[in-house]
């Protein structure tokens, strides 16, 4: 059976014209599982609606904003209005039946990512500097772990952007460095683009003997030298299809026979719905920071994000409730775990987005 809640907008949708206290609809199935999540998909695509717009995709909380002319066409369609009460028991049945099932892990779109920086930095005085430095921490762990375990003597580059995921990139070249590795940073644009963050970060692994080359990267350049590429031109920060050096940095990428390490999101993927927006890396694997942001979840990322893991980066628990998002226990025993991914419905229903959760320790 399909639901409709009512609830009021808790914030401001411009993008919508939906102002808070405005009235809008939880739609939801009372089927937990793949069956209902199926079954809402399917109502869902009838009433004209995206499967990407779903919220909280892959756990009993599971359901769709809606309001307006789409609301009247859903209780057009059969959807029944339920009250608080109802709902609440429905959800503690679905969260029971699925207790069992591997933990599922919330993807966040660029405006939750954006409101979980802010309240970071602004109740838990968590800055983004040390958000940086452990974001690095986890991808050269990663890199280590690409590598069997050891980088020492490997021949390892890494390609820098200009804003905070080349910061990071950059304090990881200089973790890499300090556990062997042959590191070259590639700066596909001027030194002078780099945000002040990377202008710092730069100075560092140079003084500590990373190898930097310099836009504009010599005609023929290639990556065919290295064990292990990590990028870090633009991740999340990519907002239009792109272009000119970064383009090219990224085509070199793909041409390298080495695997490839993505930071935070593929370069060139949309952080939302979109997909890929024009040339894209693809990526051995991409590391995730805290939370995944929902660009990993359409069905069209996967060859471009490869295996997805999530490394940990000092959130609190309790803060992602603030932008609407229930994480469980993902870091408990390790912080940096592998996603497991998977058709949202099962085999239930063909879907356009694919569910995040917690791999199965192998």
């Amino acid at each position: 059976m399909i639901l409709l809640h009512a609830m009021e907008a808790p914030y401001d949708l411009p993008g919508i014209d939906i102002r808070r206290g405005d009235t809008m609809y939880h739609l939801l199935s009372d089927i937990p599982g793949n069956v209902g999540t199926a079954e809402l998909l399917a109502f869902v695509r009838e009433c004209g609606g995206h499967d990407s717009w779903m919220q909280a995709a892959g756990t009993y909380r599971e359901h769709f904003d809606i309001f307006g002319e789409w609301a009247e066409r859903a209780r057009e369609l059969g959807a029944r209005l339920a009250d608080g009460h109802e709902v609440a028991r429905i959800l503690t049945h679905k969260r029971a039946a699925l207790a069992q099932t591997a933990l599922a892990v919330p993807a966040l779109t660029s405006r939750q990512m954006r409101g979980l920086d802010h309240l970071l930095t602004a109740t838990y005085g968590i800055t983004p500097t040390q958000r940086m430095e452990l974001a690095a921490t986890r991808l050269a762990e990663l890199a280590r772990q690409m590598m069997g375990g050891a980088v020492a003597g490997l021949p390892i580059t890494v390609l820098v952007g200009p804003g905070r995921t080349g910061a990071t990139g950059l304090v990881a070249a200089r973790l890499l460095l300090n556990a062997g590795a042959q590191v070259t940073v590639w700066l596909p644009l001027p030194v002078a683009a780099l945000h002040q963050e990377g202008q710092a970060a730069l100075a560092t692994a140079r003084a500590c003997g990373v190898r930097v080359a310099e836009a504009p990267l010599p005609t023929g350049t290639s990556l065919g030298q290295s064990a292990l590429v990590v990028e870090a031109l633009l991740g999340a920060g990519t907002r239009a299809a792109p272009s000119g050096p970064i383009a090219e940095a990224i085509h070199l990428c793909n041409a390298a026979e080495a695997p490839t390490l993505a930071l935070d999101l593929p370069t060139g993927l949309d952080p939302n719905e979109a997909g890929p927006l024009g040339p894209c890396v693809r990526a051995t694997a991409t590391l995730a920071l805290g939370l995944p942001l929902r660009g990993l979840t359409l069905t069209a990322a996967a060859e471009c994000s490869g295996e997805v893991w999530l490394g940990d980066v000092g959130i609190p628990r309790r803060a992602p409730k603030h932008v609407g998002a229930r994480v469980g226990q993902i870091f408990a025993t390790t912080p940096l775990v592998r996603l497991d991914v998977a058709p949202l419905a099962g085999d239930a229903l063909a879907s356009e987005v694919r569910q995040l959760r917690v791999a199965a320790a192998t």
